[in-house]
């Protein structure tokens, strides 16, 4: 794949890849990681109970907050959800694709959290095994938008058990928040390359620059790790 797509004329990069080596001519680095949760629980209260206290209680200090959630079809996704998605989209300093109205009307199953009003969405999709939290919408007027976004990834996790998944991918950013919840990081790679000498010398000698380095802590969250 990487000599094929080496042909191609002006800039290609390829993002998220597992692997980190790839052919000479394309330069390396490291990409946003994404966030993975094994799951060793039968129910969210044998999760919670797992967490050691400090991260329960903040979990459940979110949990208190009234949020009525409800699945929807996926054709009643309409503009107001989607400019939640918006929100998000316009916020992230990592705007690669700006998804249309019509990829959430076919795809995953969608959550909406409701306080009076629609003030929230995630969307997840489970294959082989495997919970994925694809994009989610936040209205960030709402009082208190940090609770809200541990029950958003509390309810992923809370169907990612109740579905048997043995795997909750969070994707990437906020890695903190999701780091407190349990998850750890597993590293992603891009690799770049350009067809005109001069720019893909650039490119090799650079590629630690264009890189994804911030530290995060390590969280200890479950007792049994």
């Amino acid at each position: 794949m990487y000599k094929y797509i080496s042909t191609f004329k002006g800039a290609v990069l390829v993002l998220n890849t597992i692997d980190r080596e790839c052919i000479e001519s394309f330069g390396t680095g490291e990409t946003l990681p994404t966030h993975i949760l094994h799951v060793e629980w039968n129910t969210p209260e044998e999760y919670l109970s797992s967490m050691r206290s400090s991260y329960r209680y903040r979990l459940k200090k979110a949990l208190k907050n009234s949020i009525f959630i409800r699945r929807i079809d996926n054709k009643d996704f309409d503009d107001k959800l989607y400019s939640l998605y918006l929100n998000v989209y316009n916020k992230s300093p990592f705007k690669l694709e700006k998804l249309s109205k019509s990829f959430f009307q076919q795809f995953g199953d969608i959550y909406v959290f409701e306080d009076k009003r629609a003030v929230a969405f995630i969307q997840i999709y489970k294959k082989n095994g495997i919970m994925y939290f694809i994009f989610c919408g936040i209205d960030y007027s709402y009082h208190n938008v940090h609770d809200l976004y541990y029950r958003m990834l509390f309810e992923v996790i809370k169907r990612g058990i109740e579905e048997k998944a043995e795997i909750i991918d969070f994707g990437q950013t906020t890695s903190d928040t999701k780091m407190k919840l349990g998850a750890v990081m597993q590293n992603r790679y891009m690799h770049a390359n350009h067809s005109t000498r001069l720019v893909k010398a650039l490119v090799l000698k650079h590629m630690d620059k264009l890189s994804y380095n911030e530290e995060h802590e390590n969280y200890n969250v479950m007792k049994t790790r």
